[in-house]
């Protein structure tokens, strides 16, 4: 705002100096005798051209002001605006983070039903199951674990013990056996947590 009064105040200066430069060169030049220029119509048409120029200056002044101020709300709208979407924008985008955040702890369970494994008590050998060979209870394949998840095995009538995981598979052995050993095979139920 206050640029724009000073570039004002330069113009009216400056026709102000053009003003006064151009009139003390035609009283220097009237005062030599030569009448054409000492007549007073060529002073009241040169003081109607001035003011002429003066109003033009405040009208292109006032245009500018008006245009500036005008250019100045769209500026200050466009960019309230632009604050506005930005808020939203760091708002979604912190949902966003909060709910990544939320998944990024849900693991995705699976649950195996009616694994089978061979009853040996004699032996008491441990068997290798592979994650790739088992299906979940809705029939599906189980994933590909790129980290090695979560078991819990549940043994029916039979205590189990996991000895080792992994991302393919895990190892299961029996640690107590039912008292009816006529079964060749026994089952446990998996359920898989996996954090990927």
């Amino acid at each position: 705002m206050s640029a724009i009064i000073y570039i004002l105040l330069v113009i009216v200066g400056g026709l102000l100096i053009w003003d006064i430069r151009i009139l003390s060169k035609i009283s220097k030049n009237a005062d030599g005798g030569n009448s054409k220029l000492n007549d007073e119509k060529y002073f009241d048409l040169k003081y109607q051209i001035k003011l002429l120029q003066s109003i033009a200056a405040i009208l292109i002044f006032g245009a500018t002001f008006f245009g500036y101020s005008t250019f100045k709300g769209i500026e200050d709208k466009f960019q309230e605006k632009l604050e506005n979407l930005e808020k939203q924008t760091d708002t979604l985008e912190n949902k966003v983070k909060k709910y990544n955040e939320t998944v990024r702890y849900n693991p995705r369970i699976f649950v195996v039903n009616n694994v089978k494994f061979q009853s040996d008590i004699t032996t008491r050998k441990a068997d290798t199951i592979y994650f790739k060979d088992l299906n979940d209870s809705f029939g599906k394949k189980l994933p590909l674990f790129e980290k090695s998840p979560l078991l819990n095995v549940q043994g029916r009538a039979v205590d189990l013990n996991v000895i080792e995981v992994t991302s393919q598979y895990f190892v299961v052995s029996q640690t107590s056996y039912r008292l009816n050993s006529e079964n060749k095979y026994d089952s446990f139920d998996i359920w898989i947590a996996s954090f990927d």
